[in-house]
């Protein structure tokens, strides 16, 4: 395929804009955008759009995020498309998703799609296991720390409504898929008893995942 027609442009749109809202809320915190961009990635590969996890940097010398270590998704079947579910932050945190070709402060790394998954991966487990961080791109990535609280129940949103998506036809079996829910359950069997991070919006939907979780 050469090019998505502007209804399934409008679809992706809208799936992304509810997922992240329903994640996020109305919001875009800065460095959280590979928390979002990994659920949302199984999200759109479930109902057939395949991508990429792509990164790089926001390179704009007149903004004060100049330089900011970046993550967003790339539609495979049309290269020129890529999906920002967080591009709020440089926009004074104001909610926007966005679907269309790259923005030209976007500048990407040149990293194969391994080393970049895997070195992000570690730092997503380690800031919600409260592991040391010790790989020097990844304590950039983690300068600015966001609430441990809003960290668990963001991600945790994210993991509900992916899981729940999955209890209906179900095609990946992924590595990366299993990497993420054996990371959540770990952060569910870790913190499940702290009743304060019980924000989650889907709380039916949560239980499901929390059982699995606990009883397996």
């Amino acid at each position: 395929m050469n090019q998505y027609t502007k209804e399934q442009l409008a679809e992706i749109y809208k799936l992304v804009t509810d997922f992240t809202k329903n994640t996020l809320g109305d919001f875009a915190p800065s460095h959280m955008c590979f928390t979002i961009c990994y659920p949302l990635s199984l999200y759109l590969e479930n109902l057939g759009y395949q991508n990429t996890i792509a990164a790089g940097r926001y390179q704009n010398e007149s903004h004060p995020k100049n330089g900011t270590p970046h993550f967003w998704l790339q539609l495979n079947d049309y290269l020129k498309i890529i999906v920002d579910p967080t591009i709020g932050q440089f926009e004074n945190n104001q909610f926007r998703v966005h679907v269309g070709e790259k923005p030209e402060e976007f500048k990407q790394l040149s990293q194969q799609f391994e080393e970049l998954f895997y070195n992000s991966y570690d730092l997503w487990r380690r800031k919600l296991l409260g592991i040391e961080i010790v790989n020097p791109f990844a304590e950039e990535l983690a300068k600015n720390e966001i609430d441990l609280v809003m960290l668990l129940n963001i991600n945790l949103n994210a993991a509900t409504i992916l899981n729940s998506q999955s209890q209906g036809e179900n095609n990946l079996h992924s590595d990366i898929y299993e990497k993420y829910f054996d990371c959540i359950f770990q952060v569910i069997r870790r913190y499940y008893l702290k009743e304060e991070w019980y924000l989650i919006k889907y709380k039916e939907e949560f239980d499901d995942l929390l059982a699995k979780a606990i009883f397996g």
